[in-house]
């Protein structure tokens, strides 16, 4: 932790498809190639999204995770949907609500309202 009480660091997993993808998963996957991409490479795909990144890791260290928070909510698929949470040694299915203040996910379920910080989501299976 920080001196004001906050984080030192965020872990962000990115993972991106560019040949091939898994089969016969729950959830459908899919890659780049698949979808009409198939010459990018990793090394063209880092060198295209880095310089975005920087930039909002650089406004998020320069204004806090509000505009950061804003832009991903405007694009945000699924709230006000069902969906589900994989967490280490559980699964939620509930409605997204939102993110709160500090990036958390917060899931409207049966027995209430939780707010997660870590997990894989997913839209909800039919």
């Amino acid at each position: 932790m920080a001196a004001g009480g906050g984080l030192d660091f965020v872990i962000i997993g990115i993972g991106v498809n560019l040949v091939s993808a898994p089969r016969d998963l729950e959830y459908p996957a899919t890659s780049l190639a698949d979808q009409g991409f198939p010459d990018i490479i990793s090394a063209s795909l880092l060198e295209a999204f880095a310089p975005y990144f920087a930039l909002w890791a650089e406004r998020w260290d320069r204004e806090g995770f509000a505009p950061v928070r804003a832009a991903w909510l405007r694009r945000a698929s699924g709230i006000g949907q069902v969906i589900r949470v994989r967490l280490e040694k559980l699964i939620l299915d509930g409605r997204f609500l939102d993110l709160d203040h500090d990036g958390a996910l917060l899931l409207e379920g049966s027995d209430g309202r939780r707010r997660i910080a870590a997990g894989e989501v997913f839209p909800a299976l039919g």
